[in-house]
């Protein structure tokens, strides 16, 4: 018969927070307030055995705290960040609420100084950095294991209206396949719009790709000078709604 787990992810013991199961002997996985993994029995998190990790243990022992361990400036710049998260997932007033509280996404952290904490240690934060915080899964919470550093271009790609197209059986973003190979021939509206009408990635290219110079080596791909006629057909009508 198999065991029934009472713990389930995101439960809190002290400075601990589950976030799963190990496979070999049903231990939970648990991540402290300072970003650090280890295995705990049920037990231990349940009678509250266990209240942090040695680390931190000793540091407590020492009587420093996070802000000093960070660096204060650091740990406004977590903090500040921290609050700005917690409005957008629960104040109603705020302008971003319906992309994020209102679509159900929530914080998984108890506090400031539980989030600062792992941001610090677990995911390596640097004060200076021009990181974002940003959600693994974009219908997820703001919790411990679904948040990472990323820059500016990785958001824009992790975004729910972010548009993908297939090409050559890969996957893509189109905002990057426009920039490989239609920047300068077409703007990215006007691809967004053949797309929409349902013409390929292969059938765009063939009609718009500029044609390679004569003493160019050619890449594999082949440029068709006479478009279909359902493609001339669509970008006819592209052109009369433009």
């Amino acid at each position: 018969m198999t065991k029934k787990n009472k713990i389930r992810p995101g439960y809190r013991s002290g400075k601990w927070t589950a976030i799963g199961f190990t496979k070999e002997d049903g231990k939970v996985e648990v991540v402290c307030e300072c970003g650090s993994f280890h295995n705990l029995s049920e037990a231990t998190l349940l009678k509250r055995s266990s209240y942090q990790c040695l680390s931190c243990h000793s540091r407590s022992r020492h009587h420093e705290t996070l802000p000093e361990i960070m660096g204060a400036d650091t740990y406004e710049i977590l903090t500040k960040r921290f609050r700005s998260i917690v409005s957008r997932c629960e104040n109603e007033l705020v302008k971003d609420y319906k992309h994020y509280g209102a679509r159900g996404i929530g914080v998984g952290f108890q506090d400031a100084v539980h989030f600062a904490g792992y941001v610090y240690f677990a995911l390596n934060f640097q004060a200076g950095s021009t990181l974002e915080i940003d959600r693994i899964d974009n219908s997820g919470d703001y919790a411990p294991g679904n948040i990472r550093l990323a820059d500016r271009q990785t958001q824009n790609i992790n975004r729910r209206t972010t548009i993908w197209l297939t090409y050559r059986g890969e996957d893509i973003h189109a905002a990057e396949f426009w920039r490989q190979h239609l920047q300068g021939v077409m703007s990215q509206r006007k691809l967004y719009r053949l797309l929409d009408m349902g013409i390929s990635a292969e059938g765009i290219l063939e009609c718009h790709a500029p044609e390679p110079e004569e003493d160019e080596v050619d890449d594999g791909l082949t440029f068709i000078m006479d478009a279909p006629d359902c493609l001339d057909e669509a970008l006819e009508e592209l052109a009369e709604a433009c």
